[in-house]
């Protein structure tokens, strides 16, 4: 089994060690979509923290799929500028920056984007009122499209690295799922038809990017749930993704409200993947140590996708690396920072005072007053050791 510290390479790109800074959106962009400086300061810290690669939040490809406001964006050839920058300043602080294409789908609410939302069939995403309009035949050709232009601006800024969102609620899953998808034309009913548009965004990206970038796809293993996709759904998509042109998948669990996440219940369901798949594969969830991060590794994962981890502390690959993992500012699991519709640690997200049950030790805003990395004072945290509560719970996430 790989350690996190080993290096890899993938598509002529070599990562320095295993340990990756996933996407978490965070709103912090300016209004069209342009990178801020918060945005630079914030990907920069982490890519300085030791990260081998510094995945980008979420960024729209076109103004009907933006699913938050202040987010980043890719619909554009105005932002290739603003992308080329953000770009090499993640890069001189020590990590390839890979930007995360994405389109929310039913989820792109009228409130973000002044449209109606819109998804494959007219059936609401469980926590939101609004209703879909069902996409046309020739509206899901052009966002196929929407896709491929947005990869193209991304080579056009020089990054070398891209990331499909294909899991959790945003549209290439809705198109995926049964639970989301009831069309009767080419892109629904059968596996293989639902499977067509993914894997036309797969091939409409790799067009885009060219033969150099490498290409991650976020890929949900499985929906449990009743009407939700299996995992032997995802083994005929998996392989078909690879042959579009994709180079890693990585590997997301789905969360929905009022179904409980049982421990270790897409280990499994991951195995399974691994033994189909001789791709690179990441994983991620509550991976807020080393310990955690190796055990991924020993699943079988090629990389594991570092997210709250790093909100916590930016500096948390370079401690793991160094052998200083009980110097990592541990996430507590509070989790504003998910179920807010941006990813803030809750010292920002609680500006009047943090309750004693959401204490952290980093600000993250002190990076942007400071210039940089500058924990405040540590604080007392009446909470248990995350690490040790989920010994038992290996999952996937």
């Amino acid at each position: 089994m790989a350690r996190f510290t080993d290096p890899i390479e993938v598509r002529g790109l070599r990562l320095k060690h295993r340990i990756l800074m996933s996407a978490m959106t965070t709103s912090r962009a300016e209004e069209g979509g342009n990178p801020s400086a918060w945005t630079l300061a914030h990907y920069a810290e982490r890519a300085r923290g030791g990260a081998a690669v510094c995945f980008s939040e979420a960024a729209y490809v076109s103004q009907e799929g933006k699913g938050f406001p202040n987010q980043l964006g890719a619909h554009e050839d105005s932002l290739v500028p603003g992308l080329r920058g953000l770009g090499e300043a993640v890069r001189a602080a020590g990590a390839p920056f890979a930007l995360q294409l994405f389109h929310a789908g039913r989820t792109a609410l009228r409130a973000i984007t002044g449209m109606p939302c819109a998804g494959p069939s007219p059936i609401p995403h469980p926590t939101e009122e609004e209703v879909p309009r069902e996409l046309s035949a020739r509206e899901v050709k052009e966002t196929v499209r929407a896709f491929g232009e947005a990869a193209r601006r991304a080579r056009a800024a020089g990054l070398p690295m891209l990331e499909i969102h294909g899991a959790t609620w945003y549209l290439c899953q809705q198109f995926f799922s049964p639970a989301s998808n009831r069309r009767t034309d080419e892109y629904g009913g059968a596996l293989r038809n639902r499977m067509r548009f993914p894997l036309e965004v797969a091939e409409a990206v790799r067009r885009g990017a060219g033969g150099e970038m490498a290409i991650s796809y976020r890929l949900g293993l499985l929906e449990p749930w009743e009407g939700g996709f299996t995992i032997e759904d995802t083994l005929a998509l998996a392989p078909a993704l690879l042959e579009a042109g994709v180079d890693i998948l990585h590997c997301s669990r789905n969360a929905r409200v009022g179904v409980p996440v049982v421990p270790g219940l897409y280990n499994p369901a991951f195995a399974r993947l691994r033994r189909a798949v001789k791709a690179p594969l990441a994983a991620n969830g509550a991976a807020f140590g080393p310990e955690r991060v190796q055990a991924y590794l020993d699943m079988g994962a090629d990389f594991v996708a570092v997210a709250r981890g790093m909100l916590t502390d930016p500096h948390y690959a370079a401690k793991a690396l160094a052998g200083r993992g009980a110097e990592i500012l541990r996430c507590i699991e509070c989790k504003p920072c998910v179920y807010m519709r941006d990813s803030r640690c809750p010292d920002e997200a609680y500006p009047g005072g943090v309750p004693d049950s959401m204490n952290v030790i980093l600000r993250t805003a002190a990076e942007m007053k400071s210039g940089g990395y500058a924990p405040t004072a540590k604080k007392r945290v009446r909470v248990d050791d995350p690490v040790e509560k989920q010994a038992e719970d290996s999952s996937v996430s």
